[in-house]
This record gives structure tokens, sequence and C-alpha cells, in this order.
């Protein structure tokens, strides 16, 4: 049972501190927008991936 509050909680607080997070992205540059666009896809999907396999740990 520790182990399934202590995944819980990282989890927690990895999403936590990514929205919560001083550092950000540079502008963009009006030529360089897909490049952003992949850079957010893959952090969307891999962040999604990571909570998902997390939990389901949790879980099992």
């Amino acid at each position: 049972m520790v182990l399934v509050i202590v995944l819980v909680v990282l989890v927690v607080a990895s999403v936590l501190f990514h929205f919560m997070s001083p550092w950000y992205l540079t502008p963009i540059a009006s030529n360089w927008g897909m490049i952003d666009d992949t850079l957010t896809i893959t952090f969307v999907v891999c962040g999604f991936v990571f909570v998902v396999i997390n939990l389901f740990m949790a879980y099992a």
C-alpha cells in the first residue's frame, strides 16, 4: 500500500510541477511554428502515457 501512495504522489507532483514550472518555451519565430506544435504534441502524448502507466502500476 505504501508503494501505491508513493506512485500516486509522484505522478501528481510531476504533473503539478510541469504546469507550475517557471520555465517556458521561447517565443516562436515565424517559420518554426510546426516544430513548436510537434513539441507540444509530444509533451501531451508522453505525459498522458506517463500518467496512465504509473497509475496502472499503482493499481496492479
